[in-house]
């Protein structure tokens, strides 16, 4: 490439016509130019996507603090010290009858071939089963937010775990919206940093008048 690129600036040279050795730099110019213009705008791209993927993080927290607030408020007014949930009507007080049941559930939702269904309540939310492939199915809590569980095989599952799993979701909310917090106050404090590196590309100008004298030379040869 280099060998060409010399071998045309002296056939250039020997033409006796000094603007098309001008013609060719000014390419060569372009080319580079429009290059580091390609990178900028890439990059600028990068930056304003990185800013809009923070705000979205702060506006979701915000709406995750907003639903753990009413949650928390719900499971504090409806909620009891002890263990209690109702599946399919019914109020268990062992966490080992309680998971039993939900299983019981889980496989009658599974033989039917249905997706989905409402099965009972605890501490005041609801429970819904929504039925997967390979026998699993996911169990959810519903309140203002939704809190799931996932459980891979209804076969395989343990009662007592996942009575457990269940309490222990309305009694994490605190340490949810501990985590929520510092997910937004982290967006926040990134974005400032990312809009200082938004900004036009200081060579545009350059750009700009080695494309009108490219055009100029042109006309003239």
């Amino acid at each position: 490439l280099f060998r060409s690129a010399n071998a045309a600036e002296m056939k250039a040279a020997s033409s006796g016509n000094p603007m098309i050795l001008e013609e060719m730099e000014l390419r060569t110019t372009i080319r580079k130019l429009e290059g580091l213009q390609y990178a900028h705008d890439k990059q600028q791209f990068r930056i304003h996507d990185s800013i809009k993927h923070n705000q979205n993080v702060i506006a979701l927290q915000e709406k995750t603090q907003a639903n753990l607030e009413k949650d928390i408020q719900t499971r504090d007014q409806k909620g009891s010290k002890e263990f209690s949930i109702k599946v399919e009507g019914k109020t268990y007080t062992k966490r080992k009858d309680g998971g039993a049941r939900l299983l019981l559930s889980a496989a009658a939702l599974a033989k039917s071939g249905k997706p989905f269904k409402k099965v009972g309540v605890y501490s005041g939310f609801t429970i819904t089963l929504d039925n997967l492939e390979q026998r699993g199915f996911v169990v959810s809590l519903i309140g203002a937010g939704e809190y799931q569980i996932d459980v891979k095989d209804i076969a395989q599952a343990d009662p007592t775990g996942l009575s457990t799993r269940i309490a222990n979701i309305t009694k994490g909310f605190e340490s949810q919206m501990e985590q929520s917090k510092a997910w937004q106050e982290e967006a926040e404090t990134v974005i400032p940093g990312l809009k200082e590196q938004l900004g036009t590309w200081e060579k545009a100008g350059e750009l700009d008048a080695a494309k009108k004298r490219h055009a100029d030379v042109i006309k003239e040869l």
